[in-house]
Formats: structure tokens, sequence, C-alpha cells
């Protein structure tokens, strides 16, 4: 349930410069959206239940709720419109009650990035509506002013959202490694405020960049002074109408208080006057308990919000509204660039209306609690990769997600992955989704990394937004067939991979052998190569356990012995010589009460079939397509002895002898390629090197079956020590040192 609500708000948020702007077509059509209304209070709702229910602020509810029954009982008593004065009152209380739910409040999505989103999501909708040419300008309403509003009908209330959320943007902008980013986001941000022409915005863009430069956040001064001249340019066309407007044409009358009112305060000063002026004659009560809907009473709100506020709750209200602000603030304790938006935000409500009574404002403002809370201040890495676990194939690409888990806590990490998918048609379209996922986060996303698994496969789509960055580093991950061909369709992957390499800040390899590969096949500097064990074994699953036991739960024989094949079944894997060992093994006395047992599927699964009919292995052959991963745990330890007869030239290390070391079982492997870096013949585990038949594999398994229990063991042990070294947690310090180094 929380999951689902979580998605909830976040996707309501992300979605609600939409609301807002379907809301202002209907307004200038003299119409109410009835369904921005019930959707905004339905969310208020929520978030109150959930602060009484969580319990820690029910003292400050309580104020709330009383003050409410106070204003209805004054309401009822007065006999005004209830309808019309509760929905003017709950505006103003809406700030308080968000922040109260956004004090305890977790959901990690609610961040930086989400705020950047929803500022971006109302520029666009005011920008595009002006090149396509349609929408409207403020004059329709005030003729003495002039701004084009999109369809959006309050430019205070669009300019309030703007304006909190600029700082944020504004240090996003600036910390972003990507430079087509940067232009094209500070252009829109300088195009947005030029077409709405508020006082408020430019001011406020203004002071925002003199506290980045406080902050040394902002370097490129000149350019930011040439963005101040075209920003104040704006202004002087606004103030140009409305100094024709109130016929202000002299220097005397630029120091006078008309001045000052009509043409820096837009009047505020008359409106708010005038409004204290109409209070003189009403009932003295509605100076404790407000007026509701000021513009319904007074003819006109102050444009001013702590006016207004103080005139639509009265006394009492004004009180309980700032003391909630106050004691909930101290409790978020707002830092940094949150803190200064927040603030900035309150300043401005002032001078300037519709910013702390309004939903549409009060909603981001809000949201700048949950940034300051998910700020980590975390490097932050993109990992791509094609191969990743899902629900049903827990094991593809598992070393990705160990990589992933490894870094999780102490990096901010996004992922563009793509699953397991056995149909060709669901795997291209899921690359085509994945290359697009890629392509977008690479190019809109800011990170200090990069990196790839799979070079050959996953780069493409990195590389356009990669050259754009500023001091990104690039790290591409190979992992076997993507920098080393096994069949000729696999020459392809080269040429891409040599092609992509020149772009890398490090390479990243499973094993000493892949690094050699790397350096002497690419010409890749040797420096630059950098060894990282896939992972490493997850001792927490791979364990040793009791061996009959494990044979009946997989319903196997217990008076069986088994070796064990756990491998795809494709060109160079060593099934081959796996199976001509057991033909010249299953004549022996020994081998009569042993049989093979083969857990994988792959390419050259007919070619399989045929070996084992040629050497009429059916009796002694069983071969399952498919095991999950949580499961191969007890094929481990129901093993006599596991195989690892890989002879190909991609084998870059080889997790699987390492899992079976892990689970205490006897490993015989070839000891050529990857798994060269962990087997050791006569210490931990027995190894052979011609690969050409199946002799040298059939004398290592009947030497298995000759020796001694003490001679087992003592291996048995050295390559559990082995596992160790190559545990996940192991493995998980290589990587971080990987990136200290880069």
């Amino acid at each position: 349930m929380k999951n689902y609500l979580n998605k909830l708000f976040y996707y309501f948020f992300f979605f609600l410069p939409v609301i807002d702007f379907i809301t202002s077509i209907y307004a200038w059509n003299g119409k109410h959206f009835w369904v921005s209304s019930i959707i905004k209070a339905l969310i208020v709702g929520i978030f109150f239940l959930v602060v009484l229910k969580k319990g820690k602020d029910r003292n400050l509810c309580f104020w709330l709720a009383l003050y409410f029954v106070g204003e209805i009982s004054y309401v009822l008593f007065s006999k005004s419109d209830l309808i019309l004065y509760l929905s003017s009152i709950l505006k103003i209380f809406l700030l308080p009650v968000f922040l109260l739910f956004f004090k305890d409040y977790e959901n990690d999505k609610l961040n930086d990035k989400l705020l950047v989103k929803i500022f971006y999501f109302y520029l666009l909708l005011l920008v595009v509506p002006y090149f396509l040419g349609i929408g409207h300008n403020i004059n329709e309403i005030y003729v003495n002013k002039e701004a084009y509003l999109s369809f959006f009908y309050s430019g205070n209330e669009l300019s309030g959202v703007l304006l909190c959320l600029m700082p944020i943007v504004l240090n996003y902008l600036i910390k972003h490694h990507n430079l087509l980013i940067k232009i094209i986001g500070f252009v829109l941000i300088i195009f947005g405020i030029y077409l709405l022409k508020t006082k408020t915005l430019v001011i406020g863009f203004i002071i925002s960049v003199i506290y980045l430069l406080f902050k040394k956040s902002v370097k490129f001064v000149p350019i930011f002074l040439i963005i101040f001249g075209i920003l104040l340019f704006s202004l002087v066309k606004n103030f140009d109408v409305a100094l024709k407007y109130y016929e202000i044409d002299s220097a005397n009358d630029v120091f006078s208080i008309k001045f000052v009112d009509k043409v820096l305060l837009s009047s505020r000063i008359t409106f708010t006057k005038d409004a204290f002026e109409k209070m003189k004659g009403k009932n003295f009560l509605l100076y404790f308990f407000g007026v509701g809907d000021v513009s319904s009473v007074l003819s006109k709100n102050t444009e001013i919000d702590i006016f207004d506020i103080f005139l639509s709750v009265g006394i009492f209200g004004f009180i309980l509204e700032f003391y909630l602000l106050y004691s909930i603030l101290r409790k978020i304790n707002l830092k940094g660039i949150y803190a200064f938006s927040f603030y900035l935000t309150l300043f401005a409500s002032f001078f300037a209306g519709h910013i702390l009574n309004s939903v549409m404002v009060c909603i981001p403002l809000s949201l700048l609690v949950m940034a300051n809370k998910n700020n980590n201040n975390l490097s932050s890495i993109l990992v791509v990769s094609n191969m990743y676990p899902s629900k049903s194939a827990k094991h593809y690409g598992s070393f990705v997600k160990n990589m992933v888990d490894s870094l999780d806590g102490d990096y901010d990490i996004s992922l563009s992955v793509m699953k397991k998918h056995r149909f060709v048609v669901s795997k291209l379209i899921s690359y085509i989704v994945f290359y697009i996922k890629t392509f977008f986060k690479s190019l809109f996303g800011s990170y200090d990394y990069i990196w790839i698994h799979f070079i050959s496969h996953s780069t493409m789509p990195v590389l356009f937004g990669y050259r754009f960055t500023i001091n990104t580093k690039l790290v591409l991950n190979a992992h076997g067939n993507d920098v080393v061909a096994d069949y000729n369709f696999e020459e392809k992957n080269i040429i891409r991979s040599k092609k992509y390499l020149k772009y890398a800040s490090l390479v990243v390899v499973s094993s000493k052998y892949f690094k050699e590969r790397i350096v002497n096949d690419y010409g890749y500097p040797s420096a630059k190569v950098k060894i990282y064990h896939a992972g490493g074994v997850d001792l927490d699953k791979f364990k040793s356990l009791d061996k009959n036991e494990c044979k009946n739960k997989l319903g196997l024989d217990v008076n069986i012995n088994y070796i064990g094949l756990v491998s795809r079944i494709e060109k160079d894997k060593g099934y081959d010589t796996l199976l001509e060992a057991i033909y010249l093994l299953k004549n022996d006395f020994e081998f009569k009460d042993t049989k093979l047992l083969v857990i994988g599927n792959g390419l050259e699964m007919n070619y399989f079939k045929k070996i084992v009919d040629k050497y009429h292995l059916e009796d002694f052959v069983i071969q399952k397509d498919f095991v999950y991963q949580k499961d191969l745990v007890y094929y481990y330890n129901a093993l006599d002895l596991l195989v690892f007869p890989t002879k190909r030239k991609s084998e870059s290390l080889g997790l699987v002898g390492l899992e079976a070391m892990a689970c205490k079982t006897f490993v015989i492997g070839c000891d050529l390629y990857g798994p060269s870096e962990y087997l050791i013949n006569n210490k931990n585990s027995l190894t052979y090197h011609n690969v050409k038949t199946g002799k040298s594999l059939a004398r290592l398994i009947r030497l298995y079956y000759n020796m001694k229990e003490e001679e087992k063991e003592n291996i048995i042990l050295n390559a559990y020590d082995t596992a160790k070294k190559f545990s996940k947690e192991a493995t998980s310090k290589e990587v971080r040192n990987i990136i200290g180094d880069i």
C-alpha cells in the first residue's frame, strides 16, 4: 500500500502543471474545473489523515481543528456562505498541512530531479503555445500590464511557482554535467522570464544568482551579467507600458508615492488601503474571524499575501497560520539551497499575492521539504547493461546487480537495464526500449560516472549525450564476447568495441587474462584497465548444505553420485570434452553408480544430444534446461564434484567454479583463460590443460574418486578460502577502489 501511495503522489506532483494548465483554460472561459478541485481535495485529505494517524503533531492538529470549529460556528452564526468561506480559508492552511505531512513522509522519488521536471513542465506549457501563436496576454485583463501568459490565468501564481523552484533549478543546471542541457535549460529560463515580465521573477532570478555567487557555485560571471541585462530589458518594457498608462513622464514623478504604488507595486498600496477602508464599515468580529473570500466581500484582494491572509482569516487565523509555520519549520530544519528557496518565496509573499494562499504555489513550496530530506550529495552513477536479473531469471546478469548492490547507499545510482526475454520479437522490442531509455537518460541526466556493461551492445545509445558532458567519467566494463569473439558473427562486436573504447576513461575487466586481452588486442593502456571480479560470490546464498537433504529436495537418488556441469551449451564451453570423458569412464567399476547432471541449454543443444546418442550415454546423463537461481545452491551441494571444462576464449572469469567452491563442492576445471585466475591444481582444484580430447579430464575424474578423503577435504577447504577471496564483500572493495582511481 505504501509503494502504491508513493507512486500516486509522485505522478500527482509530476502532472500538477497539466492539472493547473487545464484549470486555467476553464478559467479563461469563465468556468470552474471541478476535477482539479476534487483531486487536490483528496490529496489534502489523505495528507491530513496521515498526519493524524502518525500522531507526532496532534497538538498542532488540535489547534487547527479547534480554529475550524470556531470559524464554522462564526459563519453559521453570521449566516455567511459556508462553502465559499471554508474554501477560502482552506487555501491558506494548505501550506501548514502539506508541511506537516512532508516533515515525516518518506519517498526518495520526491527529490531535486522531480522539482526540476515540474519547473520545466510549467515552463514548456508557457513557451510552446507562444511559438504556436496561441494563448493569452495579461493585457486582456489589465490594460496597464504587458505579459504573455499562455493559457495560465494567473501570472502571479505561475511566477510564484517558478520563483520557488528557480534556485533549485539554477543550482541543478550549474552542477549539471551536460553542456547541451545547461544551454537549453538557461535559454528556457531566460525566455520564460522574458515572456512573463514579472518583477518577482526577475528580482528572484538576480537574488538567486547572487546567492549562488556567494556560495561559489557560479563561475561564469560575465555571462550572467549579460543575462541580467536581457531580463532587466524585459522589465523596462513592462515599466514603459505602466508609465504611459499612469502618465508618469517626469523625473519628479519617479520619486513619488504614485510611482512606487502604481508602477513598482502594481497598485498594491491602493488595493490594501481600499480593503482596510471597507473593513471599517463591517462587523468588528470580522477582524477576529476574517471575511473568508476577500475579493467577494471587499471587492478586491490586496495582492499582498500577508494582508490578504489577515483579512481572510482574521486575527485568530493569522496568528495560528504563522504559529504553525514557525513550529513546523523549526522541526524541519531546512538547509542550504532549500532554505534559501523557501524563504525567498516567503519573502516575495510580503510584496506579491497568490503565493502562500495558492494551492499552485504551496505544493512545490512544500516539496522543498522532501528534496531537502532526500538530498544526499552523493556522487551519481548511471549503470547501463543489456543484462540484468528479473523475478523469472534471477541469475541473468547477476554480476551487474552485485555491483549495484555493492555501491548502493554510498552512491546515487540510476539504472538503464534490460532483462531476459525468451522470444526474438520481445527481445527486439526490449532492445529498442532499452536504447531509447539509455539515450534519454545519458542526454538529460547528470552523472559523475556512466558505467556500461557489455561494451559492444550497450555503449552506442550513450555516446551522443556523452559528447556534451563535462567531467563525466565513462567506464566500460567488458564481460566476454563483447571484446573476444568465439563465433564469426561476433567479429562485429570487436569492431564496435574498438570504436567505443577510445571514449573510455577506464576499462574494467573480470580477470588478469582479460586485462591482457584488452591491452594486447586493443592496444589500450595497461594503467587504465582495472580488474573487478564480476561482483564476486554471495556467500550468504552459496554455502555448504547437507548433501542427502539437497538430493531429496531436488528429487535425486541419494544412492547415486553426481558429477555436475552448470553451463550454457554453446561452442567451446567444454560439454563435448566432458561427455567424451564420461564415455571413457562409464565402463569402469567405480563409475557404475555415477551420473552426469547437466544444468543449462544453448545454441548447440542438438549437437549435445547427438554426442549423447553417439556414446550411448542416455542412462548416464540428466539434463535440465532451466533452474531457478535460488535452487542452484542445492544442486551444487548435491554434487560430488563440479566439472568446469570451458575452453572458451571469451570466458572472462567463470563464477560457476567459485560458487561451487563456496558450497564446498570439489571442482575440476580447465586452467585456461578466465578460470586460470583462481583454479590452482592440487591446491584448491584439479586442473587440466589439454582440451583436444576427454582423456585428460577422464584421468582427473578417476583420480578424484581414488583420492583419500583427507586429500579431498584439504582441497575443498582451500577452495572455500579461495571463494572467500572472491566474495561479494571482497569484490565490493575492488569496485570502490576503481571509482576512487578514476
